[in-house]
Formats: C-alpha cells, structure tokens, sequence
C-alpha cells in the first residue's frame, strides 16, 4: 500500500506511483515512452476530483485501486494506492506491454525474463477477493480521514468550552434527535452564528458531525451479533432505516450490512 498526497502524485514519476518491482523494472531508463505513468496518473486525480474509489489495470493485466482519504469538509488530503495483483490465473503468453511499453525501452532478453518471472509470481484476486480488498482499504481511508480531523482539531491548541459542550450534548444525546437550534442554544448563540462558528471550527458542518458521531456509535452496536440492523439504526439516532442506510454507506463505504460481515470475517481468521 502506497499513501500518495495530492502535490506528490503530481510530482512523482510513473514507477514511483506504485513502488513495485514490475513498474520500476518495466519503466528504468524510459519513463517517458511508459503509458503506465499517464494512466496513473489520471486515475489518481479522477479519485481526488470524484471523491471515490478508481481502479485501473496496466498494460501487463496488473490491477491498482486508488481510494481517496477524504476529510470533513469534502477535503481530498491523500491516496491510498493498493494492488499489483492479477485478476485471474496467469497465462504462459506474451503480455501486452512487451509491445507497448517494454519493447521501446530497449530491454535485453534477460531483463525481460525477469519481468515475465516477477508479473507471473503477482498475487491474484479473483472477483470476491478483489471487492474485499477494495472494501478494506475504503474503510482504512475512514479511518484515517477520522484521525485526521481529530488532529486538525487538536492543532488549533484544543477547544472552546462551547464547543466541548455541544460535543457532549451529541454524544450523550441517547437516541434522541438533536437537532441544531438545540445545540445554538446549548452553546448560547443564534442558529446562524453557531453554524457558522462551528463550521470554521471544526471543518464540518454541525449535520455532517452528527451523522459521523451516530455512525460511530453504529459502528459499536453492530459489533454485537444479536442487534438487530434496524434495532441499531434507532439506537444510533436515525429516525429511518432508508437514512441510516445511505448515511452509513457514505462515510464507512459499505452497508451496514457489509460491515458487520467484515467484523464476522476478522473475528474467524
């Protein structure tokens, strides 16, 4: 796994996208006449212009996922590059990129039996094992968006009591619906001025912080196998099923569902 920032996939070279052996090997001395680069490179700023997961496979039939680490705010701070793997069993025959990007390199022989031998020992995920892998990776990118606020936060040297008093009001809500003139008025200002405020303080929006803490909490009560899914939706504090669905989807990157599937799949390894 490679943590690429938005300046430094700019101003990387094509190999150094990736880091693996193939792509340096492939690339040493040529990068200019390797396509790789280019696709690379303009999947890395689809995922950062698009906010979500891109794939892409290079000319040897090597997969590459690019899962953008998106903090509150919608800010795209990095990538999360993984992959180098092939989709199917290799196949004893001529890969494409001898033609299109090896061969103008000007390889001897021998080097070229050292690419084939390094592509053909290429780890391989078929369908199911390829979508949890991609899985995976989105929701360590969460977890590292999280982080990433918390010490946004930190930085600006801690945090008004205003604003610790609203966290507490979220967190302690309960189930209950909080709402944001119950929080303007926790914090003793009016509704504009405390979206406003809270906004600059924290980088989100008050809703966008309220959906992350319910989340959170749903993310613990599906941890327990005999919750029910809609029994945690309400406990966590969202009035549908159909909402929680779409709000957990959205920042965890997978259903409910799918989620407690991963912890099941942990917990049997």
């Amino acid at each position: 796994m490679t943590f690429i920032s938005p300046d430094e996939a700019r101003k990387r070279s094509g190999c150094a996208l990736t880091e693996s052996r193939f792509c340096v090997l492939t690339g040493r001395g040529n990068e200019h006449l390797c396509g790789c680069a280019k696709i690379a490179r303009k999947v890395l700023e689809r995922a950062g212009r698009k906010l979500r997961p891109c794939q892409w496979s290079c000319p040897a039939g090597l997969w590459n996922v690019a899962v953008p680490v998106v903090a509150s705010g919608r800010r795209h701070v990095a990538t999360l590059v993984v992959g180098q793997v092939l989709r199917q069993q290799p196949q004893r025959r001529v890969f494409s990129c001898r033609t299109t990007c090896v061969t103008p390199c000007g390889l001897a022989t021998a080097q070229w039996r050292r690419i084939e031998k390094i592509q053909s020992r290429a780890p391989v995920a078929l369908k199911g094992q390829f979508e949890a892998m991609v899985e995976i990776v989105k929701l360590f990118a969460q977890q590292l968006a999280d982080e990433v606020d918390r010490l946004l936060i930190a930085c600006r040297g801690g945090e008004p009591p205003w604003l610790s008093s609203v966290r507490q009001l979220v967190h302690c809500a309960n189930g209950d619906t909080v709402t944001m003139r119950h929080a303007a008025q926790r914090a003793a200002m009016s509704p504009t001025h405390f979206c406003k405020l809270f906004k600059k303080t924290t980088g989100m929006t008050f809703t966008q912080y309220v959906a992350r803490v319910r989340v959170e909490k749903a993310k613990s009560l599906l941890r327990d196998p005999f919750a029910r899914v809609t029994q945690v939706a309400f406990a966590a504090g969202f009035g549908s099923i159909p909402r929680f669905n779409s709000v957990f989807r959205k920042l965890v990157g997978m259903s409910p569902t799918q989620f407690r599937a991963s912890l099941q799949s942990d917990y049997s390894i």
